[in-house]
């Protein structure tokens, strides 16, 4: 969804009559790229950069300003929160590797055991005979 944005964004960045706003735009559109390419979940702040871009089509500059610094803003704390959320994203990724791991050889030790012993259980009341 935010490729869909980015070419639109980049056509409409010379045609703004706002001076400090391509940076801005500039800026969200390089913070989105960031952020998602990190696996942060950016969709909020690329739907207030397409109403935004609406607000542009019809005039309304001064509300898609303030849409695009609120988006901004979030993307800012968000930029802020990457590298605890890159610790515990590879945290988590790390021990799902380490379980999935330890299921052959927890496999392999346990397993023989396991079934000698509910063998030896349901067996152990069989009377062995002797025949003449």
């Amino acid at each position: 969804m935010s490729l869909r944005i980015i070419p639109l964004l980049l056509l409409l960045i010379p045609f703004l009559s706002s001076g400090a706003q391509p940076n801005g735009l500039e800026r969200a559109l390089s913070l989105i790229e960031l952020l998602s390419g990190e696996g942060m979940n950016v969709s909020r702040q690329v739907d207030l950069l397409n109403s935004a871009l609406a607000l542009y089509r019809q005039g309304k500059v001064k509300e898609a300003d303030d849409l695009v610094n609120e988006a901004l803003n979030e993307l800012v704390s968000l930029q802020a929160e990457l590298p605890s959320y890159t610790f515990w994203r590879d945290l988590w990724l790390l021990l799902r590797i380490s379980a999935i791991a330890s299921v052959p050889p927890a496999f392999y030790y346990a397993f023989p055991r396991i079934y000698a012993y509910l063998w030896y259980r349901a067996r152990r009341k069989w009377v062995v005979r002797r025949i003449k």
